[in-house]
C-alpha cells in the first residue's frame, strides 16, 4: 500500500478490497498499521455475514486519526444486522435479485440512514 501511495501521490483516493479474507482481529491490526497510507476505502475485510466482527472493525478503525470507509458487499439485506456494522453498504444487483429488488433494498437502507 505504501508503494502504491507513493506512486499515486496524496491527492488520489486509495482503496483496498480484502475480498472477505481476514478475521476481524487481522483487519483491525493491519488497518491500524497502514493508517499512515491514508486509505480511503477498506472493502469486505471479513466474511460478509460477520456483522459483529465488521462492527468491531468499523469502530476500531474509525476511532483512529484518519477516517476510513469500511464497506460491505451484500446479498440479502437485513437492516437490524447491517445498519451499524459498516460505513457503506454495497448492494450486489445480481445477488439481490435484479433491479426491482435492488430498489427495495435501497429504500430499506435509506430508511435506516445507511449509505449505499
Amino acid at each position: 500500500m505504501r508503494v502504491v501511495r507513493e506512486a499515486i501521490g496524496p491527492d488520489i483516493k486509495l482503496m483496498c478490497d480484502i475480498n472477505q479474507r481476514w478475521r476481524p482481529e487481522q483487519a483491525i491490526d493491519i488497518g491500524s498499521r497502514v493508517e499512515d497510507v491514508g486509505l480511503f476505502w477498506f472493502e469486505d475485510v471479513t466474511t460478509a455475514d460477520d456483522y459483529q466482527g465488521l462492527a468491531r472493525v468499523t469502530a476500531a478503525l474509525s476511532d483512529t486519526g484518519r477516517r476510513r470507509r469500511i464497506s460491505l458487499g451484500i446479498e440479502p439485506f437485513s437492516p437490524d444486522d447491517q445498519a451499524h456494522s459498516v460505513d457503506v453498504i454495497m448492494i450486489d444487483l445480481v445477488r439481490v435479485g435484479g433491479v426491482s429488488q435492488f430498489m427495495k433494498v435501497a429504500g430499506m437502507a435509506e430508511a435506516f440512514n445507511c449509505r449505499w
